[in-house]
């Protein structure tokens, strides 16, 4: 299991024997994160250090002879050059290995590529100067208000940019009626707290809006002190000067949305490696359940007392199989069947289930935009998004008669609103159709909404799972952006944008919904490491016609087909397994045979599997867990189609 988890793990880990220095193991990630195989590590562990960017170079060796001398800490971070000439950053833990003597015989460790993490670092620190340059050079504004001896403020002078802050003279905000006409209306109690406390002696600063005469709201800083009659018997006056700090409230909103996404890009990071490791073993047990549960499906009768029995076994494992797609959709790698889809069509599709998920006492509306502009994703996962979102919004209204309103709509984003917006990661601006589902509920607070997408996460008595998580990795496959407003009492609105399609896109056309009834015949070649998956696929491809011929890894594989490779029609390979992965065993396959047709079995996403391969050693990718059907289908479209 430890090992699966390694082989598909998005870090780098290894393990170097000492004192020779050379590498007994190097995971498949190295391809991806150093722009180097396993095998090119193996045959020259220098290559990692060649590729150090030059300026880390004495940093790293440093740090290496240190952990060598058990003097080092466990972990450092520094730069290095990929194969392709980007400059990445990555961070390396190393776990020093002794023998029963205390000698030194080897390094583990975990490369991860941070380079994501430290550009929202350096966005961080440039916001945060950006703060500091702004806060220095905004002109302050000072005023004096007498007090007359029956309680009356006189508004004495104002000096400084008054003017070039509010756009009134003092002329004209004395005509307004002072002041306190421009404080925002809810920050109202703030300013008049202030004065309560000056008339009362205390000095003190405040922060309110107020609306300048532009109609736009700026933040200010109010600091004022109460000035007494020279025998102290009375206040006289108040002092005060009033800053805008318009640019540093959006420097900090902009720190908060950057800190927010650092820790989100954590989170799916973290668990979208633990949920494609258990996705990986999940589908496989999920194949030897709705394997079998489906050839005794064909081989029973309709009227046994049993058959209803094995449909709930297989009506199970399906559920159970979408349960895994969540999680791989939570890790952001769950797009499969990518189109040019109608949002609107979308919701009208999935109306019926939409009005039985919410509550009796919900009301269902629906609002569908003009010259929506299509988009290119996943029509089940869609489905899902709004699947959950209505669900949500139904528990909003707490067995309460409430409004759920659908809308579908298109919207010019700029870059300022993107980067408000949930997984903004350097999306460009431009057009983007929406579909946003509003309550209205409960709402959510500050607190809340910071949580809302974490896994498990819920304010109800009993939680529903991934729920919004996945709703969020769905929306990150997808290129996307959720926009949330909610207040408590008020409601709460989900806004999820995809952008639109590509003019040159083409419409793809779903295939017949008519059951395959393929039948077949020769040899195939069926390559697991999972016993049950072999028996099970074995009787599948039987069931079909074939005849089928089994390999534990791939490494066994390579010695069947090299005897015969014309005696096999097709090779079905899995990815994952010891001793010679899937990815290996292709590689050589093509040097044996470059027309052989190789089926990819895994129950990773065809669309992160793929961007692995070289496109024409792959002929095509079927997904664990899978049917007879779903076997004949895909047996058919690449023997046939090739003869």
């Amino acid at each position: 299991m430890v090992r699966r988890i390694a082989e598909n793990a998005q870090d780098v880990i290894f393990r170097m024997s000492l004192p020779d220095g050379h590498y007994e193991y190097v995971s498949p990630a190295a391809i991806e994160i150093l722009g180097l195989t396993p095998d090119e590590l193996y045959e020259s562990p220098e290559r990692f250090r060649e590729c150090i960017h030059p300026e880390w170079l004495e940093y790293f060796e440093k740090h290496w002879r240190r952990l060598l001398d058990g003097k080092a800490p466990p972990f450092y971070e520094y730069q290095y050059v990929h194969k392709n000439g980007s400059v990445k950053w990555l961070h390396q833990r190393n776990t020093v290995i002794k023998d029963d003597l205390g000698r030194l015989v080897a390094i583990e460790g975990i490369v991860t590529d941070i380079s994501e993490r430290k550009r929202m670092e350096a966005a961080l620190h440039e916001s945060e100067s950006r703060y500091r340059i702004v806060s220095e050079l905004t002109s302050d504004y000072a005023y004096a208000f007498r007090i007359e001896p029956n309680g009356d403020l006189v508004n004495e002078w104002v000096t400084g940019a008054l003017v070039r802050i509010t756009g009134y003279t003092a002329p004209e905000l004395t005509e307004r009626g002072g002041w306190e006409t421009l404080i925002y209306r809810e920050d109202l109690p703030i300013a008049l707290h202030q004065l309560e406390e000056l008339l009362a002696g205390n000095a003190n600063t405040v922060e309110y809006r107020v609306v300048d005469k532009n109609g736009t709201l700026r933040w200010m800083s109010d600091t004022a002190r109460p000035h007494h009659s020279p025998d102290g018997s009375r206040i006289t006056h108040i002092f005060g000067a009033v800053k805008d700090i318009s640019g540093r409230k959006r420097a900090e909103e902009q720190r908060r949305n950057l800190e927010a996404q650092i820790q989100q890009a954590q989170k799916l990071e973290s668990l979208g490696v633990l949920a494609g490791g258990i996705a990986h073993d999940f589908n496989n047990l999920l194949m030897g359940i709705l394997g079998n549960a489906d050839l005794t499906l064909m081989n029973l009768d309709p009227e046994s007392p049993m058959h209803s029995t094995v449909q709930d076994i297989h009506t199970t494992a399906v559920r159970a199989s979408e349960l895994v797609r969540q999680m791989l959709a939570y890790a952001g790698k769950g797009r499969f069947v990518v189109e040019r889809l109608d949002l609107g069509e979308i919701v009208k599709e999935t109306t019926q289930l939409l009005e039985v998920s919410i509550s009796k006492k919900a009301t269902l509306k629906y609002d569908y935009g003009e010259n929506v502009p299509l988009i290119e994703g996943d029509a089940t996962q869609l489905r899902q998004i709004l699947m959950n979102l209505i669900t949500n919004a139904s528990d909003a209204l707490e067995d309460k008669n409430g409004v759920i309103t659908v809308r579908t709509g298109v919207r010019e984003c700029d870059r300022a609103f993107l980067r408000q917006t949930y997984l903004d990661d350097g999306l460009p601006a431009g057009t983007y159709a929406f579909a946003e589902v509003s309550d209205d509920g409960k709402g959510m607070d500050a607190e809340t909404r910071l949580r809302v997408f974490d896994p498990f996460f819920t304010t109800k008595f009993v939680g529903r799972g991934l729920g919004l998580a996945a709703v969020l990795g769905i929306v990150r496959s997808h290129r996307g952006a959720i926009d949330i407003r909610s207040e408590p009492g008020v409601g709460t609105t989900f806004r999820v944008l995809f952008a639109q399609a590509a003019e040159a896109s083409e419409p793809v056309v779903s295939d017949s919904t008519a059951p395959c009834t393929y039948r077949g015949s020769g040899q195939i070649l069926l390559v697991d490491d999972e016993a049950s998956v072999r028996t099970v696929g074995r009787q599948m491809a039987e069931t079909l016609g074939f005849q089928v011929t089994t390999a534990n890894d791939g490494a066994e594989a390579l010695e069947i087909f090299a005897q015969d490779p014309e005696r096999f029609r097709c090779v079905i390979l899995d990815l994952t397994m010891p001793i010679l992965d899937g990815e290996e065993c292709l590689r050589e396959l093509r040097k044996i045979s470059a027309e052989a047709c190789v089926l990819l079995s895994t129950g990773f996403d065809k669309r992160e599997i793929l961007a692995r391969f070289e496109v024409d050693r792959v002929t095509g990718f079927i997904q664990k867990p899978y049917t007879v059907e779903i076997l004949a289908e895909k047996l058919h479209g690449f023997l046939v189609e090739r003869e």
